[in-house]
């Protein structure tokens, strides 16, 4: 307890450069948890858009679907399809179930045509499975089962064709069994993804139509996947492991996955998690120089005090600690101060929103976690432990003789 009256003594004996301290530690740390927030708000942003527009929360498919998914698409479709959806509603979390069929080809008119990518969607589940599927839709009509006909093109793929809502292309695509299917269908509307580029060049999305099912893709009832909505989040692994269980039980071919594992999600999400760590060590760095600093100074300050320590028989171990306490006492001051900074900035982040663009992340609300709380405390707070050692032992090294007559 001496110790601690002792180092609270000693930060008082030079406030400014305490202050000056403290100020830079809080400071750091505030920016730490407010950055750690903001990389979790976009992430979180992010994954609610693509489970409530495009992929639902989890995904069902062939166990072999990635192997033979081009080559052999007639092999990996899901058949027996309302006995697979009734297999799936047996979960409590499940809320809805929609089938859905890939498709690729080419899409053109009398005058160009262009390749894509579609995304067939049953559009008596589609609302219930995507219930903002509409926000994709920035021009015309979105589809519905009340509207089934035509189809949805990338606003950029459109452009390429030089067709606008009303007008008529063609759309070629190989069938299951191998076969070229077409068909003439009209444009109902543009598409707009603000968080993937390729999306608005390449994907054509329409509603799985009687006419859709026979002429370009011969799959009568059957389905490529199912999408299936979940009443939270937070259910996810537990329906992937009971339905995996239940597939294999039942002896059916299908395999369960989550909307995560999403390769352009996953990419971006790296990348800013990365840069997140990134600005962490380097944050936790700049605030470890700067307590280092101020116990050197501090330090080099009493050496003669060290000294007399020494010369009455206190060991280097007490004149560690000694100075440890004065350490951890800045130490803990500061990072409550930060933590405190930062959950601030937090709640105005999230009540006012944060913009850092147009497109998806146009309005970003930090998200507080515990977690990173504790690693934007526990990091600076370790390095600081390592950087204060320096100055300590450069202390301990002199001998009492050269302590006493230092000037």
């Amino acid at each position: 307890m001496i110790f601690l009256q002792i180092a609270w003594n000693n930060m008082l004996r030079n406030r400014r450069r305490t202050l000056v301290t403290l100020s830079a530690m809080t400071l750091g740390i505030a920016v730490m948890v407010f950055a750690n927030a903001f990389n979790a708000g976009m992430s979180q942003q992010w994954a609610d858009s693509l489970i409530n527009e495009r992929s639902g929360h989890l995904q069902v498919h062939h166990k072999d679907y990635y192997q033979y998914s081009m080559s052999d698409r007639k092999r990996v479709l899901i058949h027996e399809t309302d006995r697979v959806v009734a297999t799936i509603r047996q979960h409590p979390h499940v809320v809805a179930v929609m089938p859905q069929a890939v498709l690729a080809g080419l899409v053109g008119n009398e005058e160009s045509s262009v390749a894509f990518y579609g995304i067939a969607n049953g559009l008596e589940m589609l609302d219930a499975a995507l219930p903002e599927h509409r926000v994709l839709a920035v021009e015309g009509d979105a589809l519905s089962k009340e509207h089934p006909d035509g189809v949805m093109l990338g606003k950029t793929l459109a452009k390429e064709l030089g067709v606008t809502i009303g007008d008529e292309v063609i759309v070629l695509s190989s069938t299951a069994s191998g076969d070229q299917g077409s068909a003439l269908v009209t444009v109902r509307g543009l598409l707009q993804a603000k968080d993937n580029a390729d999306f608005e060049r390449s994907v054509m999305i329409c509603g799985l139509s009687q006419q859709i099912r026979e002429d370009l893709l011969d799959i009568g009832a059957e389905a490529t996947n199912l999408v299936i909505r979940l009443d939270d989040t937070r259910f996810i692994p537990e329906v992937v492991t009971w339905l995996n269980q239940r597939f294999q039980e039942q002896g059916m071919p299908y395999v369960v996955e989550a909307w995560d594992n999403e390769k352009h999600f996953t990419f971006l999400t790296g990348i800013f998690n990365t840069i997140s760590m990134i600005i962490m060590l380097i944050l936790s760095l700049i605030v470890g120089f700067i307590i280092s600093n101020t116990l050197l100074m501090s330090i080099f300050e009493r050496i003669r005090e060290v000294g007399a320590m020494r010369a009455v028989g206190m060991e280097n171990g007490q004149v560690y600690r000694f100075f440890y306490w004065e350490y951890l006492l800045i130490s803990s001051i500061g990072g409550a101060l930060g933590l405190a900074a930062g959950v601030a900035l937090i709640g105005i982040g999230q009540h006012t929103g944060v913009s850092i663009s147009d497109g998806i992340f146009a309005e970003v609300r930090p998200v507080l976690e515990i977690s990173n709380l504790l690693v934007s405390f526990l990091l600076p707070f370790s390095l600081t432990a390592v950087a204060a050692l320096f100055p300590i032992r450069s202390s301990c090294r002199l001998s009492v003789v050269e302590s006493l007559n230092y000037n």
